[in-house]
């Protein structure tokens, strides 16, 4: 009789299980590449919003206010309207005019209905590929998750139900405490040590530490803390933390805070420094080297670890 020339059951097991510790190998190296592509994509899209910003400079003389905001008698009010953001400033210079056209109303406030197309349109550049958070949240959402002692029962103006659009970048507000918003008295500004805050409008002679050695923009994680590009509503002292971050609080993904720093990348997140180049900071880095790069007249000597 003619031998069969198939496979016995035990060369098949040994096949499926060769096949199986092939795959358990190759796994690591795809999300590896595949997470290697989308922080290259964050890195691009970090430079594209340095270019914006220098762009917006150029033809201004000034980098855009964190957010805008006066009272009823035209005095600058950090908790007052409009509230429109940084992100928002940039978009003729992120081509974007066609949505500021049609869509953005600078002089009625974020929140008025008129702009509730703009303030929920997602925008790609804003968005770290890492992060898979959904493209809108509800700004009730923010308040929950932003985890501060204060209390946000009160909605007399009617904000929480907002929908807003995801961003993974915020504006530098240095070391400055957020918190530090509620002390402002009437007519005042909200003024801070990094490259943002309230009504800025900072030159680049302001950066006496030198913009190379400033960064203007950081990654935040939607698990940690959500943000948005276009701008705040009125009213709560929370709502600059949807525009700013602050190396007042720890970075990183784990030991982050709603108002700071973090990102979904493995072991750390992309900064883009003044001079538009983007630095890839890491988890561990010492936060006293994290403050010094965040503030742009504090005369330190600190080198990018």
């Amino acid at each position: 009789m003619k031998k069969g020339s198939g496979f016995t059951l035990i060369e098949l097991l040994v096949v499926i299980t060769i096949i199986g510790m092939l795959t358990s190998l190759l796994l690591p190296a795809v999300n590896a590449a595949r997470e290697s592509a989308r922080r290259i994509t964050c890195v691009n899209n970090q430079k594209q919003i340095g270019l914006a910003l220098h762009g917006y400079c150029e033809a201004r003389g000034c980098f855009p206010a964190a957010w805008v905001g006066f009272d009823e008698n035209n005095r600058p009010a950090p908790l007052g309207a409009t509230g429109w953001g940084w992100g928002a400033a940039l978009l003729p210079y992120i081509e974007q005019s066609n949505l500021q056209t049609s869509c953005v109303h600078y002089d009625l406030p974020v929140c008025h209905a008129d702009n509730s197309t703009a303030i929920g349109f997602s925008l790609r550049l804003f968005r770290c590929p890492s992060d898979s958070g959904n493209a809108t949240f509800k700004l009730d959402e923010f308040l929950q998750n932003y985890g501060d002692s204060h209390s946000h029962a009160d909605d007399s103006h009617g904000h929480h139900r907002l929908v807003m659009a995801l961003s993974n970048y915020v504006a530098s507000l240095g070391s400055t405490d957020i918190a530090e918003v509620e002390t402002i008295q009437p007519g005042e500004k909200f003024v801070s040590n990094g490259a943002f805050h309230h009504n800025s409008f900072l030159t680049p002679a302001s950066f006496t530490d030198g913009l190379g050695n400033t960064f203007l923009i950081g990654e935040r994680s939607s698990m940690v803390g959500l943000s948005t590009w276009s701008g705040i509503p009125d009213g709560d002292s929370c709502h600059p933390a949807l525009l700013v971050g602050t190396t007042f609080v720890k970075y990183g993904k784990h030991a982050g805070h709603a108002s700071g720093f973090s990102s979904e990348h493995p072991g750390g997140g992309n900064f883009t420094m003044g001079d538009g180049s983007v630095q890839f900071l890491s988890n561990d880095v010492e936060q006293k080297i994290l403050i010094a790069l965040s503030t742009r007249r504090g005369g330190e000597v600190v080198s990018i670890p």
